[in-house]
């Protein structure tokens, strides 16, 4: 829950002592206190009053469970004494609030307080005691029986009490119970599996991530074996960072990730970039902080990861920051901040990268944040579906997971809770899908199968809220001569839109990468290093991929002789003029010879083996001059450049097959001279 139950306890309290002393009868300033007699409660046990009065001390101690104790021991005694069975429901009420990681307060099973607080409230005097409907409504709640949570908050609220705080918890609770107890008719597909004893332990697994192929498990743990060992303040071992693998159809052993990210405190809130090369994540307790908590980015080379650096004063204000998200191009970084100018008491912010530098974050506004907590933001890769959990929404309890969709005019769209049972009265955390639009994760405390307490299960989305699948790019780069790994920048652009899509860089040591990609669009893909021709690639992907894309890339070294499949390049049907989506490459050619001023061009047209011979090499002919056209019109020296009709002469594909025929309907640039 969030955190102004701590004050919640607090409050409850002080509204407890209160209710005591007004039970006193009225005495005159001069005359002596009268010791309290079991007459004075309609009792008979002066033990039963004895255990009460001890309870009552307990509590001002704050010491529930011992107030619980001696609370149970005086309605053992005395069954119906109304004084000691509302203590009790209220004793075992605050004794069920936990902190956690992230110093939020969670409930655990309060169902206990039904019996004691249902006999209050049938009682003559249960007029006295308001607040046993209002914990009444949340222990209801907590059972999904929300038919009597909503009718026990709805009495609470009648009795107009001046009670800021549990008033407007007892309204929001009131409406989420009027709400669920509808919503429950129609639950949703939801049958989670605990990923098993390699990532669950009997400490807390929590706030899972993903790469893009979904094999690749980024998550936080509090375990014996952390970084800082156990910590006396939070009395629970300190959060670090953990990775396990999908090898052979199960999940590697988790691993710790080490230092330099995992460090003698606590590190939480993170999200792995697409192709697990990068980590953002929070910390509140570094030297260079600059406010409650920050937002870091450590990268990895190889093995190594770099000393977390953080993102600086754009990000990070004097307040809280925490909980980021990347989006997979790279482009914005969304994350969860108290700071002023919010809707609530903690809202999700977007902030955009523009020339390599972070922005001023933007609220997202009071569609998707609340007067209450909006949490752990997801954005899915498509680039346009943001899950998150909020307790301001209207939900089941606690802390919920919703959708929100952004709309063509970049609005999101209102949020639409995910359903029972995959929410309930308790809280959900940290909502992650993985590529394929139905595989899903999440972190829960409550369900029967836990290794201990926070555990992280998958679990198939219902198919009625499954945003539209994605699919992936994995492979490497090599120099083909040499097979030597190259550090290369590929670059995947919306042929329609014309936007960089994705945009990442190999690793250098490997020459590997992994990226995201969106379906239903066509791509033009681009794989460059210094002194290496590039690579073209055409990606049509306007129909769902069936699997994921294995593409490994040899880059060969400019040099005279060198030649490039140019394959987004398109013309009109048995034309030679250019269609607008191939001005991108063409720009990658004219890029090409405004960096490299020394060389000399040959166009070359091709076409596949279907007309004529005489046709097909006039029409190459004719498409490289237009290629030629173009570049001379964008200012390169027309010297620079010949041109060459092959027609279907050096096919590079099977001619019998659609697919090899497009492959073979190509321009190519051939480096033909090179003046040093």
């Amino acid at each position: 829950m969030s955190k102004f139950f701590c004050w919640l306890s607090i409050l409850l309290l002080l509204l407890f002592e209160l209710s005591t002393i007004k039970e006193a009868k009225a005495q005159k300033p001069e005359r002596p206190i009268e010791k309290k007699k079991p007459t004075d409660y309609n009792i008979s046990s002066r033990k039963a009053l004895e255990n009460y009065l001890e309870g009552q001390k307990q509590m001002q101690y704050r010491d529930y469970k011992a107030a619980t104790l001696y609370f149970q021991r005086a309605v053992e005694q005395e069954p119906n004494f109304i004084e000691a069975l509302y203590a009790l429901g209220v004793s075992i009420f605050l004794s069920s609030y936990a902190t956690t990681n992230h110093g939020y307060y969670f409930r655990t099973n309060i169902s206990p307080i039904i019996p004691f607080l249902v006999k209050v409230v049938r009682h003559p005097k249960s007029t006295q005691f308001p607040m046993a409907y209002y914990y009444l409504g949340h222990a209801y709640m907590q059972k999904h029986q929300y038919d009597s949570a909503a009718y026990f908050f709805e009495n609470y609220l009648n009795f107009n009490l001046k009670n800021p705080l549990e008033n407007k918890i007892a309204k929001v609770n009131w409406e989420k119970s009027l709400f669920a107890k509808e919503a429950i008719k129609t639950p949703i597909r939801y049958q989670p599996i605990n990923l098993g004893d390699s990532v669950n332990t009997q400490g807390d697994e929590y706030n899972p991530s993903l790469t893009a192929n979904g094999k690749f498990l980024f998550f936080t743990a509090r375990r014996q074996d952390a970084t800082g060992g156990f910590n006396k303040y939070y009395q629970n071992y300190c959060e670090d960072f953990y990775y396990s693998k999908f090898e052979n159809s199960k999940w590697t052993k988790a691993i710790n990730l080490g230092p330099p990210v995992n460090t003698p405190y606590n590190e939480g809130g993170s999200n792995i970039s697409q192709d697990g090369r990068t980590v953002y994540f929070t910390s509140c307790e570094k030297r260079d902080i600059i406010g409650r908590c920050d937002i870091y980015v450590s990268n990895v080379n190889d093995t190594q990861w770099s000393e977390p650096k953080n993102l600086g004063k754009k990000i990070n204000s004097i307040y809280y920051e925490a909980q980021p998200c990347i989006s997979h191009d790279g482009k914005y970084l969304f994350f969860v901040s108290d700071r002023p100018g919010g809707f609530g008491n903690n809202d999700i912010w977007v902030s955009e990268k523009v020339n390599g530098e972070w922005q001023e974050p933007k609220n997202l506004g009071e569609v998707i944040n609340t007067s209450g907590n909006e949490y752990y933001p997801f954005l899915f890769m498509d680039g346009r579906t943001l899950f998150f959990i909020s307790d301001g929404h209207k939900g089941f309890g606690g802390m919920d997971v919703f959708v929100s969709y952004l709309q063509d005019n970049r609005q999101w769209t209102p949020p639409k809770n995910l359903g029972y049972p995959l929410n309930t009265a308790h809280d959900e955390h940290a909502f992650v899908l993985s590529y394929d639009a139905k595989t899903a994760y999440l972190a829960a405390n409550y369900l029967p199968d836990s290794k201990g307490n926070m555990d992280i299960y998958t679990f198939e989305l219902d198919e009625r809220l499954r945003p539209q699948p994605t699919t992936y790019v994995q492979g490497w780069v090599k120099d083909s001569l040499t097979y030597k790994p190259l550090k290369a920048t590929i670059s995947f652009i919306d042929l329609q839109t014309k936007d960089t899509i994705r945009n990442i860089i190999t690793d250098p040591i490997n020459g590997s990468y992994l990226l995201s990609l969106p379906l239903h669009k066509d791509y033009a893909a681009y794989i460059e290093a210094p002194g290496y021709g590039f690579k073209s690639i055409h990606f049509e992907l306007q129909k769902a991929a069936t699997s994921p894309f294995e593409l490994n890339v040899l880059l060969t070294p400019l040099a005279p002789g060198t030649t490039i499949n140019l394959h987004n390049i398109f013309f009109e049907i048995d034309s030679d003029k250019l269609k607008e989506a191939s001005f991108i490459e063409l720009n990658k050619v004219y890029q090409l010879l405004i960096e490299k001023p020394s060389i000399r061009l040959e166009i070359q047209g091709h076409t596949d083996n279907t007309g004529a011979e005489v046709h097909n090499q006039k029409l190459s002919l004719l498409r490289a001059e237009s290629v030629k056209k173009y570049l001379v019109f964008k200012g390169i020296d027309p010297t620079r450049l010949v041109t060459k009709g092959l027609g279907a002469s050096q096919p590079i594909a099977d001619n019998t097959t659609e697919q090899g025929r497009k492959l073979n309907r190509r321009t190519a640039i051939r480096i033909i001279e090179e003046k040093k």
